[in-house]
């Protein structure tokens, strides 16, 4: 009850499915991922910057994510979207046992931090991130569909299409930039396909 009580007081409450009240989450809960049957897991990450800042949208910003990407070998960035504001990443586990996802990502941001292009910047990235681990290829398709639909929404493209998209986005200054995405037409959860990048 005091929990409760205390959640009523701060006004973190929300109202679940059956009219009841729960608390509302303030920071993300990050399970260990659960293998099974010898499938690949795949992990779908959401990061923000720091004060939701549009931080993100320079060629510069873009290739330092992607050596921050592949210094941080635990795990294997697939099909990614950067925006603004924020990105959406699609993992799967690098080596054999892989460090776990919050260690993982707490490198690949110092990383990015460190070698970051406007040194003015700091702090880049929001305390922690948001994680879900991928339980079926449908569960991947729906998840890649609002991935490919983000730009869309945030009135950056005017639609999401199949092979290779081009999508412009806004950096810090206001200037305009294209990023090309090759997006597989098999949809095949796999790391290293529809890596994006700069033209």
């Amino acid at each position: 009850m005091c929990v409760l009580s205390r959640h009523r007081r701060s006004g973190a409450l929300q109202s679940d499915a059956r009219g009841g009240m729960k608390p509302q989450r303030r920071r993300p809960a990050h399970h260990p991922p659960l293998t099974r049957d010898n499938r690949t897991t795949i992990i779908f990450v959401t990061v923000c910057t720091a004060g939701r800042r549009p931080l993100l949208g320079s060629t510069e910003a873009h290739e330092t994510l992607r050596e921050a990407w592949q210094a941080a070998t635990g795990w294997s960035v697939g099909r990614y979207v950067i925006l603004p504001d924020h990105l959406h990443l699609f993992c799967a586990p690098g080596v054999e046992e892989p460090p776990p996802l919050r260690a993982w990502v707490r490198y690949w941001k110092t990383l990015a931090s460190r070698r970051w292009p406007a040194a003015t910047a700091q702090p880049i990235w929001q305390l922690g991130f948001w994680d879900r681990q991928l339980r079926s290829g449908e569960s991947y398709r729906s998840k890649w569909d609002y991935v490919r639909g983000n730009p869309v929404r945030h009135g950056l493209v005017p639609r999401p299409r199949r092979g290779r998209s081009k999508a412009s986005s806004s950096n810090s200054s206001g200037t305009t930039r294209n990023i090309e995405a090759s997006v597989p037409a098999n949809g095949r959860a796999t790391p290293g396909n529809g890596m994006a990048r700069s033209v």
